[in-house]
């Protein structure tokens, strides 16, 4: 399990993110980041793969939410967490990108929650966990692709996704 540093722990800010270093449950830096905080304006976001030579593996909780700007985000390979509320809101976002071998693992709560723009989602082979209201009132959306590794789908997970006319497992 990977808990924010505190905040004397936030390694830099880089392309309007805040990098911050990871710790395991027992409080032990692991040779991994996370990307949090985006205050940047740009429409096409693309997310580091690595900051200082270590991967950056977790999107934090609330990183882009309630962005108004956001159309298209690329998450590298390297990303296995896509924090709780880490899009939500973000009513602009049309396209998520995942690089080839992603290792994304978790997508967590609301983390899509009312990104009312997208049409389409692709979710990578690999992740487990989809959770509670993961893309909750996305509106727009009218096709999911769910992976065979996907053991866990959250309570309302789809809810209100009135266009959807097809999941494909």
């Amino acid at each position: 399990k990977h808990i924010i540093a505190p905040p004397k722990d936030i390694a830099e800010v880089k392309n309007a993110y805040e990098i911050y270093e990871l710790m395991d449950s027992a409080g032990n830096l692991i040779d991994a980041y996370a990307v949090g905080n985006y205050e940047g304006k740009d429409t096409e976001v693309i997310i580091p793969s690595t900051w200082k030579e270590k991967p950056v593996i977790k999107i934090l909780d609330s990183t882009f939410e309630g962005n108004d700007k956001i159309t298209k985000v690329t998450i590298p390979a390297s990303v296995q967490v896509i924090g709780k509320k880490a899009f939500a809101e973000c009513t602009k976002l049309k396209t998520v990108v995942f690089n080839e071998g992603s290792e994304l693992k978790e997508i967590g709560e609301e983390a899509f929650l009312l990104c009312s723009s997208m049409k389409n989602f692709a979710i990578p082979e690999g992740v487990i966990k989809i959770g509670a209201s993961a893309f909750y009132q996305c509106i727009a959306m009218s096709e999911m692709l769910v992976p065979n590794s996907v053991s866990s789908i959250g309570k309302a997970a789809f809810t209100n996704c009135s266009s959807l006319t097809s999941v494909v497992i």
